[in-house]
């Protein structure tokens, strides 16, 4: 299976926090999946550190690259055709790092790790 973690999902991952679902725990470890890091994720951590939002050890750039690599995930860069994706989408989430998520999985046809419950709304596969 084809998974892209939501940015709360990879920082829990990364925190070991119990926030994480066994469901999701159990999935994102099975080294049967592929466990895919958008931009999206890194840009949203790069501006939430920027602004004071998120407190995290390193520089946003260090601390990316070192927890995918250090997990074995794959990172995704963001294409036109993801972009574009989002006009496609019913306008019930306001928040553009998500909207982008989703688009990426479902252009990408992957399934979505988020607790995010507005992202249950989306025709997208969600593990919780």
């Amino acid at each position: 299976m084809n998974l892209i973690l939501d940015t709360h999902v990879f920082l829990w991952w990364v925190e070991g926090s119990e926030r994480l679902s066994k469901t999701a725990l159990k999935i994102i470890s099975d080294t049967k999946n592929t466990v895919h890091i958008s931009a999206v994720v890194a840009w949203e951590i790069a501006l939430k550190s920027q602004l004071g939002l998120l407190v995290i050890t390193r520089s946003p750039r260090e601390y990316i690259a070192e927890h995918v690599v250090k997990s074995g995930f794959v990172p995704l860069a963001i294409s036109l055709s993801h972009a574009s994706r989002i006009s496609e989408l019913p306008a019930l989430h306001k928040d553009p790092f998500d909207r982008l998520l989703i688009a990426q999985a479902l252009h990408e046809n992957y399934t979505l790790v988020s607790s995010d419950e507005v992202i249950k709304k989306y025709k997208v596969k969600i593990i919780w």
